[in-house]
């Protein structure tokens, strides 16, 4: 077996005999690479989700055409996009390793969030006494999270999803703090929307976990159509080659408005309820906390069996 397999492997080995056997073949697993992290005025959190059997398959395939050897492309040790973008020798491959994410992937999911419209939102917005550490949620990189683990639990049955979801997102410096936040986000989270909401995510390195190099193909062009304007690049999949299948996918994207109204949700009742405020008069200090349920604020989704390709969604 390849090392890139067994590392895929391990991410479903901590389960003892059958139920590992079982969970193995069911468990459904996102894996999500971040564009724009640490620097520009757009960040975005994108990936592909599929079973962990089918991304057994895809890392053998996906593996072997890194291995490929030939006088006339250069030697390949990883896949980053933005590399790969510099000849094109270089596209005519990212065909090929797209044509097997096309092959083993189920849906796509992306999140794409305004940072200059945060921090104006983050800044102006009257927040309660009880909410404090604020200057976090400055941090795009918090709110992406929360938005796509949650939003994909309210929306995935458009996908055709209906089993929890587990993350697994490229090393970042914010991941001690998402992990250390997991339980009380999904505390946060409407009980409907909880119950579908996979394990504590993990983070892994996107040099060996290829699946994130999957993850990180789509997370660049998202964010690529995004900068160049391209309000149709998700819906049309405007790659610099030809999509062969019409993958179901699902776009979430955030301005002020969506910000302002999000962080609204901090008076609802029912909202302060989940986070126990109604019975008790702690102060939250988390970033967890800031009473965020989600709702669907704009949504795309294409399903391969909708002829009419993306249809949008308000919430």
């Amino acid at each position: 077996m390849i090392p890139a397999v067994e590392r895929v492997l391990a991410l479903v080995s901590g389960f003892p005999g059958e139920r590992r056997n079982n969970r193995q073949l069911l468990m459904l697993q996102a894996f999500i690479d971040g564009s724009g992290t640490g620097s520009g005025d757009v960040l975005v959190l994108a990936g592909y989700i599929a079973s962990a059997n089918a991304w057994i398959g895809f890392t053998e395939d996906w593996q072997r055409l890194l291995d490929y050897r030939s006088p006339h492309y250069r030697m390949l040790s990883y896949f980053k996009m933005k590399e790969m973008k510099s000849s094109p020798e270089d596209l005519e491959r990212c065909a090929w390793f797209y044509r097997v994410i096309e092959k083993h992937v189920l849906a796509a999911v992306s999140c794409t969030v305004s940072v200059s419209d945060l921090v104006k939102a983050v800044q102006n917005f009257p927040w309660p006494v009880w909410i404090n550490e604020v200057h976090v949620l400055n941090n795009p990189y918090y709110f992406a999270f929360k938005a796509i683990t949650d939003m994909l639990a309210q929306h995935q049955s458009k996908l055709g999803i209906t089993e929890p979801v587990d993350f697994v997102f490229d090393n970042e410096s914010e991941k001690k703090r998402c992990i250390e936040a997991w339980d009380e986000l999904k505390q946060n989270s409407r009980p409907d929307v909880r119950a579908l909401m996979g394990d504590t995510p993990i983070y892994r390195d996107d040099k060996t976990a290829l699946p994130l190099q999957a993850a990180d193909l789509y997370a660049y062009w998202v964010r690529q159509w995004e900068l160049d304007g391209i309000e149709d690049g998700i819906e049309h999949l405007e790659f610099p080659w030809k999509a062969e299948r019409d993958l179901p996918r699902i776009d979430f994207k955030f301005v002020e408005r969506d910000f302002i109204a999000e962080f609204n949700k901090v008076f609802d009742p029912e909202v302060q309820r989940r986070m126990g405020l109604i019975q008790s008069t702690a102060l939250r200090s988390n970033w967890g906390a800031s009473g965020w349920t989600g709702e669907s604020l704009l949504l795309k989704v294409s399903n391969e069996a909708d002829t009419n390709g993306d249809t949008a969604f308000k919430g």
